[in-house]
């Protein structure tokens, strides 16, 4: 007798009543997941290049761009999910871009924002601004804005006298891996056992 069973339920575990068969699409994003972990945060000199290539002067990424495969193709769509699944530990702030980094939410200020009226070119802001000895300072129009945006300052640990860090907000320890990647992105069924 032969049975025919949807690939989207193949590719679950077997206590999700799949059979352990990984979807390539899955596994290949989670790749290009470590590609975007390492564009996004990496300091090895492949990171610094591609960062020079696909982020303007003012740090604002380029999504268009002509004859690039790796990025168009791969990295670009990888790094909205890492972004979204990666956050800080503030520390100093120095490190920490106030309008670019998701800091305070899933997405940067300036996404949450969304205006193309706003110089943001301009705005070089860190972090680091609105900290003074230890503590949240914010100005009446920055206090205004981040009420707006329903971001509550005092939820946000800083770590006093330490350096910024970026985690993996999926792994317990703030690590990045692709199992963990291809954990949070591959398609879930129900548990059965």
């Amino acid at each position: 007798m032969l049975y025919v069973v949807g690939w989207n339920k193949t590719c679950k575990p077997r206590k999700e009543r799949g059979i352990d068969i990984r979807s390539l699409k899955e596994v290949n994003l989670a790749i290009l997941m470590k590609l975007a972990w390492n564009f996004l945060y990496g300091q090895d000199d492949w990171a610094k290049h591609m960062r020079a290539k696909f982020n303007t002067k003012a740090g604002n990424r380029i999504y268009s761009t002509q004859g690039s495969s790796v990025w168009g193709a791969g990295i670009r769509g990888a790094v909205t999910e890492v972004e979204q699944r990666s956050g800080w530990i503030v520390g100093d702030g120095k490190d920490i871009d106030l309008w670019r980094d998701n800091w305070c939410h899933q997405s940067p200020i300036k996404d949450l924002i969304d205006s193309n009226d706003i110089p943001w070119h301009c705005l070089k802001a860190k972090v680091s601004s609105i900290i003074h000895n230890g503590h949240w300072r914010v100005s009446n129009k920055m206090a205004a804005i981040l009420h707006r945006l329903n971001i509550n300052l005092s939820t946000i640990q800083i770590c006093s006298g330490k350096p910024v860090k970026r985690i993996w907000r999926p792994d317990i320890h703030g690590k990045f891996s692709v199992k963990s990647a291809f954990q949070e992105i591959r398609n879930k069924g129900q548990s059965y056992w």
